[in-house]
């Protein structure tokens, strides 16, 4: 008799690809919600002109595009839980996928074209 995979355990297991990527995203997400309460603490996040250091988070698509989504829902939530507006709200989740996407596609798309930074080759070497 054949036995059966359960479909469950099969697209579940961390090594199967579909779990890491959505918990590195979720990970992002709440780390830059949680930079967004800080500055919000001190008043920093929600008027005219906005302090956020959770923006310093955009680099992260450099190094991984599960960050993308991860950003843009961080950005979507925070802006929710922070009591901005509404306009705020769709346009400034917008303006951060849009920058995101436009900043860091061609670096996913064509990676043998981006610049290639020589101090992270450098990094696993031994210095004398």
């Amino acid at each position: 008799m054949k036995t059966q995979k359960n479909p469950i355990l099969v697209y579940t297991r961390p090594d199967s690809g579909y779990v890491l990527p959505l918990i590195q995203a979720a990970m992002i997400a709440a780390i830059y919600v949680v930079l967004t309460f800080i500055a919000n603490a001190f008043g920093l996040a929600n008027y005219a002109i906005q302090v956020r250091f959770s923006e310093a988070l955009t680099i992260l698509p450099y190094f991984t595009p599960t960050a993308i989504p991860g950003l843009v829902i961080g950005c979507f939530l925070s802006n929710i839980l922070t009591g901005c507006a509404l306009p705020d709200i769709v346009f400034g989740t917008f303006a951060t996928h849009f920058f995101l996407f436009v900043l860091f596609a061609p670096i996913l798309l064509y990676p043998s074209r981006t610049m290639h930074l020589p101090h992270v080759a450098e990094a696993n070497t031994q210095i004398p």
